[in-house]
């Protein structure tokens, strides 16, 4: 099977797995969300940050460094699930000490039960960590979704069953652990391959002189990431940082549902191509602009609709996640501009470069909090948005001195859907406020916008951009091949008259 076919299968099933699995996730969610309180969420928000930190030891770079290497040996892949599963052991020992302290650092004395719970999470992620990134290299995505599916619907039916028996936060634990236990065993299932009992220095030292930089730049940028709820929490409070998980979590989704469902396709795809520049340059650019061209309508609509959204979706008492997800979606928007940058860089062998884009990343994000946090949970999404917008043009400047992609034929790309989506967008606003001139319901606005704003932008593209209207069409059709029916041709007439 050729690269290009891989790539479409793998582009499938990813999708599969993005739409089928968001789905899935988002309807639990907003079922707990119904059910539970923002102060539950912000309790398992901030167990969850504390064990994201701590499990930064068991993500040390092994799963980019597998993919990447152009020779696997059996050893490298042995020493990996040792280390990792040894680690992962090592980190629920420590999570189970320091439970109470750091409950009582942060004032929360229900905290501590729950991360004595979700510290059983690292020994689980470590018994997938090296089966998930095999079939990853292998283009075995439909393995990776049927799991993630698997894993996704056990845990929401725990969940859920939890909350209806009166379990309160402890229903958001129980869906996390069943989900992670039922992913591993299907996992394990899928995967042909099983660890040997053996342990190779020199394999070791291949894997870490490789991930090194990556396991220091999932620091960083956890740093970055997890700080967030960790300093909300300590001093806005569990329910302002519900809040703010909330809208985080949704703006995630979209991304992944729409842009970040080829992210595990990417870096396979890119690392075959690291000795063929011109090759990574034009597939560079088609990825950029497939991306945008998704991502573009979907976060736009989102910033317009997010009140009418979280009011009939979540009900009133999420009414202040509405502000924060509007400014979340723009920072979608220009994430999905350069949403391909990090793969370029890894997939070029430049772990390091990504270290120092993180680090500066990293800087900006507490220097745009400190400035922020004083106004509100607002003024933090706000700050977020800066940071994205000060970092992406400096990223984009780093893969291009490793391609020397040209500045022209990358903004070429942005054009089209840029154009598209601000006739889309004027077209939503207008349509919304007309609809509540005539005192519509809230979901009727959300009806009519969606389909006005779909409309509106295929149109514009078609008349706009039409090759990539044209490529796009090819890609959907291409991607549903393999799910649709056969076509069936008539037999030749053997009527000889």
């Amino acid at each position: 099977m050729s690269l290009k076919d891989k790539t479409h299968q793998g582009l499938l099933w990813s999708a599969v797995q993005a739409w089928g699995g968001k789905a899935v996730s988002l309807l639990v969610f907003f079922v707990l969300a119904r059910m539970l309180s923002p102060e539950a969420f912000g309790l398992v928000a901030l167990a969850a940050t504390v064990v994201a930190v701590m499990q930064l030891l068991l993500e040390q770079g092994f799963a980019q460094a597998l993919i990447q290497r152009e020779n696997l040996d059996p050893e490298h892949k042995d020493t990996a699930f040792w280390t990792t599963l040894g680690t992962g052991l090592f980190l629920t020992a420590l999570g189970w000490a320091t439970a109470g302290p750091i409950a009582a650092a942060f004032g929360q004395p229900d905290l501590a039960p729950v991360l004595v719970a979700l510290s059983a999470l690292f020994v689980l992620n470590a018994l997938s960590s090296v089966q998930a990134t095999l079939l990853e290299r292998d283009f075995q995505f439909k393995a990776l979704t049927l799991r993630s599916l698997a894993g996704l619907v056990a845990g929401g039916v725990a969940g859920i069953g939890a909350a209806l028996a009166g379990f309160g936060v402890w229903a958001l634990v129980a869906q996390q652990l069943v989900q992670e236990l039922v992913s591993t065993i299907v996992l394990w299932r899928a995967s042909a391959w099983r660890p040997k009992f053996r342990f190779s220095g020199r394999h070791f030292s291949d894997l870490v002189r490789f991930g090194a930089s990556l396991f220091a730049l999932n620091f960083v940028h956890s740093a970055k990431d997890e700080s967030t709820p960790l300093l909300i929490g300590y001093f806005l409070g569990p329910a302002t940082l519900g809040l703010f998980t909330v809208a985080e979590r949704i703006a995630d989704a979209v991304m992944h549902m729409v842009v970040a469902a080829s992210a595990p396709v990417a870096l396979p795809v890119f690392s075959r191509l690291q000795t063929d520049l011109e090759r990574m340059r034009r597939v560079f650019y088609q990825a950029t602009q497939l991306s945008v061209c998704a991502a573009f309508p979907v976060f736009a609509g989102l910033a317009l609709l997010a009140p009418e959204l979280v009011a009939v979706v979540l009900g009133a008492q999420w009414a202040g996640v509405a502000p924060v997800l509007q400014v979340l979606a723009l920072a979608g928007l220009v994430d999905s501009t350069a949403f391909f940058r990090g793969h370029v860089i890894t997939a070029m062998g430049k772990p390091t470069w990504r270290l120092r884009q993180g680090l500066l990343s990293t800087a900006l994000h507490f220097a745009f909090f400190a400035i922020a946090f004083r106004w509100g949970v607002v003024a933090i999404a706000w700050a977020f948005l800066a940071r994205r917008v000060v970092i992406v043009p400096y990223s984009l400047w780093t893969v291009r001195q490793l391609i020397g992609f040209s500045w022209t034929t990358y903004l070429q790309q942005l054009a089209g859907p840029f154009v598209a989506v601000a006739i889309m967008a004027a077209a939503v606003w207008g349509t919304r406020g007309l609809l509540y001139s005539w005192s519509a319901p809230q979901a009727a606005v959300i009806a009519a916008c969606a389909a006005a704003g779909a409309i509106i932008y295929i149109g514009a593209l078609r008349i706009i951009a039409p090759e990539l209207f044209r490529r796009m069409v090819e890609l959907a059709l291409s991607l549903a091949r393999p799910i649709l029916p056969p076509h069936k041709t008539r037999p030749a007439s053997t009527d000889e008259n």
